[in-house]
């Protein structure tokens, strides 16, 4: 019931977080002019130094081994079988690696294409940022409380 109570709880700070967000006012536009310089710069990669990058990127830094390490924990501490472990981790794996090499695979075949989408998604989600973040807080908040709710029943 402990467990229960401490899960109800943090789905209603939760939820004040998100009402919280949500009556927040919405936020100027900041992109910045270095933003986009950036963006123009990476237009004239040549496919080697993409290609290099990516690899650098993909294979270590202190936020990916941080959270390769909780990955690997998880899957460890959730009681599956070896098969199932072995099948979680190359999910894990999949995934790491398609995050990393999707964006610059798409810059490769669409070039110039690729960076318009992706300056519009960021300008979407610039404009998007309370509801992004709204949404799925309350969503995971209510989850929080209606399994809390119906653990103490």
């Amino acid at each position: 019931t402990l467990l229960a109570v401490l899960e109800i709880a943090f789905g209603l700070a939760l939820l004040v977080l998100a009402v919280g967000i949500r009556r927040h006012r919405q936020p100027a536009d900041h992109s910045s002019g270095r933003s986009k310089a950036a963006l123009e710069r990476l237009g004239k990669l040549q496919l080697k130094t993409a290609l290099a990058a990516g690899l650098l990127l993909g294979i270590g830094g202190p936020k990916r081994l941080v959270l390769s390490a909780l990955a690997a924990t998880t899957i460890v501490a959730s009681g599956v079988n070896e098969g199932q472990e072995l099948a979680l981790v190359a999910w894990y794996t999949v995934l790491a690696t398609v995050l990393v090499w999707a964006p610059i695979v798409g810059f490769e075949l669409f070039g110039g294409r690729a960076l318009a989408t992706f300056t519009a998604g960021q300008h979407w989600l610039a404009q998007h940022q309370r509801q992004v973040v709204f949404y799925p807080l309350l969503l995971l908040a209510l989850v929080l409380i209606l399994d809390g709710l119906a653990a103490l029943l």
